[in-house]
């Protein structure tokens, strides 16, 4: 993660994309960081406004996870996922996530 100034601000618009799509579904931010690859603190900074332009691949692993197109969580075009697709989805992740821990 590359550092960035902490400074007092709005949340981005992926960042309050992403903190209600994964809160409208349930989903703990420290299970969606280990499901994506990606550190706690990392997602935070992105829902919180601390990292304004994440990296591709980090966007691509979020809208995986999720079941959300990579558009609707950059822009919000195209629908938003209802809470149940996204549970869906993020539930199939998980179960590769724990296959893949189980077989190391």
């Amino acid at each position: 993660m590359k550092s960035e100034k902490r400074a007092k601000h709005e949340p981005s618009d992926i960042g309050k994309r992403l903190k209600r799509i994964r809160r409208r579904a349930g989903i703990d931010p420290e299970v969606l960081s280990a499901v994506c690859g990606l550190s706690r603190t990392h997602v935070h900074c992105i829902e919180v406004g601390w990292i304004v332009s994440p990296r591709q691949e980090t966007l691509l692993a979020l809208s995986r996870v999720l079941g959300v197109s990579l558009d609707h969580l950059l822009a919000g075009r195209g629908g938003a996922p209802s809470a149940e697709e996204v549970k869906a989805a993020f539930g199939r992740a998980q179960a590769a996530f724990s296959r893949a821990q189980a077989a190391q």
